[in-house]
């Protein structure tokens, strides 16, 4: 978008096939169904939507993705398959400090994107629907000030969550990657204290 190679409002039809499970609503609602690219990055982002991740994956293609992974500098992720993929053996990998480095250039300038595309990211990030792992209590602390910008990811067993957390001028970056959790609920809950002890802190 920020080069001017995509339209944010290029209409993308949703059929049947296109379907998977897991998180979001897409698959869910009646087919076809026809939204704006920019529909699915939002979708994709606050809803963890996989049916969606999976058509803007298909718009790009894993290759021009894998390209700007290697571009940005990023040492250890790589996405080799589209989501809920059970077919494909291989896995999709990335580790925390790769994480931050993508939030650092989505809350800090830089000469990748400008000040409007990062401001519309962090809004879009600000609309995350699933507030119940590191802004669990922010609401026991409400500042006009302060503000979290997040994104999960969740599986069984596996609990993931990641974003910046604003206050004034003050940025703090966080990612949480966490596996082998018998029960779910207890990793959200252990990633809600960890955010709980952050919010203490700034």
């Amino acid at each position: 978008m920020e080069k001017g190679e995509i339209d944010p409002k290029k209409e993308i039809v949703i059929k049947k096939d296109d379907k998977v499970g897991g998180m979001g609503v897409l698959n869910y609602l009646t087919s076809p169904l026809k939204l704006y690219f920019k529909d699915l990055v939002h979708l994709m982002i606050i809803l963890s939507d996989n049916t969606a991740s999976n058509i803007l994956i298909h718009e790009l293609s894993l290759d021009k993705i894998n390209q700007f992974i290697k571009y940005i500098q990023l040492k250890n992720t790589e996405l080799q398959r589209e989501f809920m993929d059970l077919n494909n053996s291989k896995e999709n990998f990335t580790t925390c400090e790769d994480v931050i480095q993508i939030l650092r250039i989505i809350g800090e300038p830089n000469k990748l994107l400008s000040t409007k595309s990062r401001e519309e990211m962090l809004k879009i990030l600000s609309n995350q629907q699933f507030k119940h792992k590191l802004p669990a209590y922010n609401n026991n602390y409400i500042e006009s000030d302060l503000t979290f910008f997040n994104k999960t990811g969740e599986i069984n067993g596996i609990e993931h969550d990641a974003g910046i957390l604003i206050k004034d001028t003050k940025r703090i970056y966080i990612s949480i990657l966490s596996s082998g959790w018998s029960n779910n609920w207890e990793g959200q809950k252990t990633i809600g204290e960890i955010g709980k002890r952050i919010l203490k802190y700034s």
